[in-house]
């Protein structure tokens, strides 16, 4: 299959592997589609070793401004408990509530696993007039009971420090997402998981420190 790039990363598969990126489905995207109620994963694929669903996060050339990113709520970053200490000397701790602009990375990606399943199971369930759904419906079987479904969270990181980030960032990943029986990494363009299906390379020079 022909290579496919998400936020200036390629990822190229495996011969053997049906993959997707949601966002660009039918399903999920156009008129009243069911990404205008939630968010999901990058990409969905199957496989010879089962499924993976893959966030990517390319902070090459703008780590700093993504630190905060990767810092979990609690505790409460530095920036978020200054401001708050700012609003209730002013008293205004009533009217306003202090909260991150960007998500901690993990919160994100358990937020986009759940939008994963439901956009899937909703296909599943469409009525066979709904053609959108068709192509989607393949992928509903990652999170089937009995399936192998592994979650990762590709990260461009040029830093020195990306092998503590990550495995810091994996620990997190596998708290938040225990109910789901789903196996976690996190991974760049130079780390890979066990048995990965895919290569990845960065092909964008520079990304959106917001995206």
């Amino acid at each position: 299959m022909n290579p496919i790039n998400v936020d200036g990363v390629l990822l190229t598969f495996q011969p053997g592997w049906k993959v997707l990126k949601i966002d660009e489905a039918a399903w999920y995207r156009d008129g009243d589609a069911i990404g205008n109620q939630v968010k999901a994963m990058d990409v969905t694929a199957f496989g010879p070793s089962g499924h993976w669903w893959i966030e990517v996060k390319n902070c090459h050339g703008h780590e700093v401004a993504n630190r905060p990113r990767l810092t979990p709520s609690d505790p409460k970053p530095t920036e978020l408990t200054d401001t708050e200490k700012w609003i209730v000397e002013r008293g205004w701790d009533q009217l306003v509530e202090v909260k991150r602009k960007k998500l901690f990375v993990v919160d994100e990606v358990v937020q986009k696993v759940a939008g994963t399943i439901a956009s899937l199971a909703a296909a599943e369930r469409a009525p066979l007039k709904e053609l959108r759904a068709t192509s989607v419906k393949p992928y509903a079987q990652g999170y089937m009971p009995g399936k192998q479904l592994t979650v990762v969270l590709l990260l461009t990181w040029s830093l020195p420090d990306f092998a503590v980030l990550a495995s810091r960032l994996k620990t997190r990943m596998e708290q938040r997402l225990r109910a789901f029986d789903v196996t976690c990494f996190v991974v760049n363009e130079t780390v890979s998981a066990p048995a990965q299906p895919w290569a990845a390379e960065r092909i964008a020079p520079d990304s959106d420190p917001s995206a």
